[in-house]
């Protein structure tokens, strides 16, 4: 989806993947020729090992809520290397520019580990925002631990009637 100030939206679902050879100027509409680019399947055990790890790291993504998780059980019913890329890529946490390398590239098995790789870094970014934010939670709550001490402290001088003579001797001690 396209948005521009002041314009119409436009949802484009491709049917094939194509390079633009010639635009086609028209006084209504905007027209381009296009030459389809077939997907480039590579055969053996590196193309089955990287299909397998990219649908197993997708599906691990989806459990662990990174990944839109609709139809899911669909999507892994696709056995066309070429067409779950395509499909998948789509439910991935990653911005257009990235799905877009993805999508463009022809070959089945480049375009599987740009896909892998995309899940790795998100998973990574995932796992990093994790830690910072259990270090900023920690500091946080000791900082209030030590806020809540210190008043528990006040009220128990306050309620022995200590001096301030007394508090700054304990102070020092």
């Amino acid at each position: 989806s396209f948005h521009f100030e002041n314009a119409v939206s436009a949802h484009v679902e491709g049917l094939y993947r194509a390079e633009i050879t010639e635009y086609v100027t028209s006084d209504d509409r905007f027209t381009v020729k296009v030459r389809e680019l077939p997907p480039e399947y590579e055969d053996g055990p590196e193309m089955k090992a990287a299909f397998e790890m990219a649908k197993n790291k997708f599906r691990e993504s989806i459990k662990a809520g990174e990944t839109e998780s609709l139809k899911k059980d669909r999507l892994f019913s696709i056995n066309d290397q070429n067409a779950f890329i395509n499909v998948a890529t789509f439910r991935i946490d990653a911005g257009e520019e990235e799905k877009q390398e993805i999508l463009q590239t022809v070959s089945v098995l480049k375009r599987t580990e740009l896909f892998l790789a995309t899940l790795v870094a998100a998973e990574e970014i995932k796992k990093a925002e994790v830690r910072i934010n259990d270090r900023v939670r920690e500091s946080v709550e000791k900082g209030q631990k030590e806020y809540y001490l210190r008043e528990q402290l006040k009220a128990i001088h306050q309620e022995l009637g200590d001096d301030e003579n007394e508090k700054d001797e304990l102070r020092q001690k």
